[in-house]
């Protein structure tokens, strides 16, 4: 306990006294911070008593992680909160979080991007490749009202810096989920594969993208819009191929055709670009 004395401080003394004591002393262990309006007597009537208390320092590292079902440490040990890699706690109160939380149930404070989530758990979608895009969609849209950056403009300092990181990370999950081609790529990427700078190895399947490309750029407008009928199908029908070796893991084969379905994505784009 830290016991003060001032004489008669004003308003602006006694602001300014308190924001000094709270950077001295760690705010997390502070308790109590409160003036006696009526000053003890043995300090005469112009004297001010300022009672400062700290929590015993013992008690902060009692705390363990549950889940972890040993003695760590909570992540209030580390030198700055905010840069605490552990994620499991609470930045401002130290409540253990939950999975992939946005928000302490405990204080309800914004929580940092949490880099162990992918951007399915991000979205809280299912990992998989046939997902319901209007679900996507409406879950990103309720997100995004609840870290909007405006919405913490008055908050300042980290929650501020919090909720620009996380709407931009909720911003790209959604742009990269929405798309079946990127979405593809993602997951492969997730399961330890790539299909970046890889091309189809089919010398006929490259010779008929070459040639449907040419058509692209001389063709007329009857024929493009046949063509881009027969891009679609052939569309729908490597997402079939898709769905199902992700769904058997089969990440040799939907890398082959993730590879294909960027190739039609990118004629799918040309021909749009033509036609409208």
């Amino acid at each position: 306990m830290l016991n003060l004395f001032f004489s008669s401080p004003t308003t602006k003394q006694f602001l300014n006294f308190k924001g000094l004591l709270f950077q001295t002393f760690d705010p997390r262990k502070v308790v109590n911070f409160k003036t006696n309006i009526q000053p003890p007597s043995s300090l005469g009537s112009n004297k001010y008593f300022f009672n400062f208390v700290k929590k015993d320092d013992h008690s902060l590292h009692n705390h363990s992680h549950k889940h972890k079902g040993i003695n760590e440490p909570c992540c209030v040990n580390c030198e700055e909160r905010k840069e605490c890699k552990k994620q499991e706690c609470c930045w401002h109160c130290e409540k253990e979080l939950e999975s992939n939380c946005l928000f302490c149930v405990g204080c309800q404070k914004i929580q940092p991007p949490n880099e162990k989530s992918d951007y399915f758990e991000l979205l809280g979608v299912e990992k998989r490749f046939d997902l319901d895009i209007n679900k996507l969609s409406d879950s990103f849209k309720n997100l995004q009202k609840q870290v909007h950056p405006d919405k913490f403009h008055f908050q300042g300092g980290d929650e501020h810096s919090f909720s620009k990181k996380v709407s931009t990370n909720i911003n790209k999950a959604y742009k990269t989920l929405k798309k079946d081609n990127l979405r593809a790529k993602y997951l492969l990427e997730l399961n330890g594969f790539s299909s970046e700078d890889k091309i189809i190895s089919d010398p006929e399947l490259l010779m008929d993208q070459l040639e449907k490309r040419q058509l692209v750029e001389t063709g007329e407008t009857s024929l493009l819009e046949k063509l881009q009928k027969e891009n679609d199908k052939e569309k729908k029908q490597i997402k079939k191929k898709l769905t199902k070796a992700f769904a058997e893991n089969n990440f040799k084969a939907a890398e082959k055709y993730t590879i294909k379905l960027q190739y039609i994505v990118k004629l799918e784009e040309q021909l749009h670009d033509k036609l409208f």
